[in-house]
């Protein structure tokens, strides 16, 4: 069995990297902006992510409004004069 070597069993068992895909106007947009500001691409993109996710899951969309402040109440009796409330 070969044995690894420090550097491979560190990377190895470290590694936590993932890919994503982008569009090409996107990445170029991103390794412009990252030259300019001499930061790594990975730097914005952990930071948005980041910033994103901190977020709560419902904030942008408001609360659902209650039933009773959506929905007129109904009136139990017609009004005063009505002929639906004769009686016979």
């Amino acid at each position: 069995m070969p044995r690894q070597t420090l550097w491979e069993a560190t990377v190895a068992g470290k590694q936590t990297r993932r890919s994503i895909s982008v569009r090409g106007a996107t990445y170029e947009n991103l390794r412009r902006y990252c030259s300019e500001q001499d930061i790594s691409m990975s730097e914005v993109v952990e930071e948005q992510i980041a910033r994103l996710l901190e977020r709560p899951s419902a904030k942008g969309r408001p609360a659902p409004v209650p039933y009773d402040k959506v929905v007129a109440p109904r009136i139990a009796r017609a009004p005063k004069g009505d002929y639906r409330t004769i009686r016979f």
